[in-house]
C-alpha cells in the first residue's frame, strides 16, 4: 500500500467534504444564489442529507455508525459528518496525520475498514454519482407529486 496513493484517497473526500460544507453565512447574494444557502442552519441540513444519501447508496450500517460515533471528533461537525459517513459508506478509514507548514497536525480516524488506497477513488467516484442519482430521482418524484 502507497502511501501517496492513500493521501490522494483522503484528499480527495476531504475535498469533496469542504466543497460540501464550505458555505459561509454572509448577506444575500444578488446573481441567482439564493440567500438560503448562506445561512449556517443550511449548510447543516446540506451536510446531513449528503450523509444520508451516502448511507443510502452505500454500506447503510456502517455509514451511520460512523456518522453517530465518529463526525463529532472532527474540529468542523459538518464536514465531519460528510466525512465520516463517506467512509463508513465506503467501507475505508481517512483522517491520516496532515503535514502542513507549521508541522504536522493529527486528525481523528474516521470510518471502518482498511485504509483508504487508489483503487477506492473509483469506489469514491461511484458513491458520488449514485448519491446525485438519488437526489436526481427524489427532485423527479416531488416534481411529479406536485403535478398529480
Amino acid at each position: 500500500m502507497n502511501p501517496s496513493h492513500m493521501a490522494i484517497c483522503a484528499n480527495v473526500m476531504y475535498s469533496f467534504g469542504l466543497c460540501a460544507c464550505s458555505i459561509e453565512p454572509g448577506p444575500q447574494m444578488i446573481d441567482g444564489i439564493p440567500a438560503l444557502w448562506k445561512r449556517p442552519a443550511s449548510v447543516a441540513y446540506a451536510a446531513r442529507l449528503t450523509a444520508a444519501a451516502f448511507a443510502v447508496v452505500g454500506d447503510f450500517e456502517d455509514a451511520i455508525y460512523c456518522w453517530r460515533t465518529q463526525a463529532g471528533a472532527w474540529p468542523d461537525r459538518n464536514l465531519g459528518i460528510v466525512l465520516a459517513a463517506g467512509a463508513g459508506a465506503l467501507g475505508v478509514k481517512l483522517g491520516m496525520p496532515l503535514s502542513e507548514v507549521e508541522g504536522l497536525y493529527a486528525r481523528s480516524e474516521l470510518g471502518l475498514g482498511e485504509p483508504a488506497d487508489a483503487p477506492f477513488l473509483d469506489s469514491a467516484v461511484g458513491l458520488l454519482w449514485r448519491a446525485l442519482v438519488l437526489w436526481v430521482f427524489v427532485l423527479i418524484v416531488i416534481t411529479l407529486a406536485r403535478v398529480f
